[in-house]
């Protein structure tokens, strides 16, 4: 079974992501890599699939932050499941918000609704 883990933001994703590494012994965490991957059905082509078909044969988990649809590139016939962890949006809004903090992308000094 190979595996495609969707990482989004603030979600424990990356705590997943070390569960994958300490799980699946070929495991791909492909933030370069796989963003220059087109998700869209119509921007497939035969020489991206051609360039990555040696990636995914090689590794049986992908984690990064993408969108659905990764499945189109891979060897037809491969089982892939989808992977994903969801967070209740209050959580993780104030997540978001703590991290912006940590990140100095937000001042929480500064009066935002002004």
């Amino acid at each position: 079974m190979k595996y495609i883990f969707l990482h989004i933001g603030k979600t424990a994703g990356t705590s997943f992501r070390y569960f994958l590494i300490q799980n699946i012994p070929k495991a791909f965490h492909g933030y370069e890599a796989l963003p220059e991957l087109p998700l869209h059905p119509d921007k497939v082509s035969a020489e991206l699939i051609r360039r990555f078909a040696p990636l995914f044969e090689h590794y049986d988990c992908f984690s990064a932050h993408i969108g659905y649809g990764l499945h189109q590139y891979l060897p037809q016939g491969t089982p892939y499941t989808y992977l994903t962890l969801l967070r209740a949006p209050v959580d993780r809004t104030i997540s978001t918000y703590r991290y912006g903090i940590q990140r100095g992308w937000i001042n929480p000094e500064q009066d935002i609704l002004t």
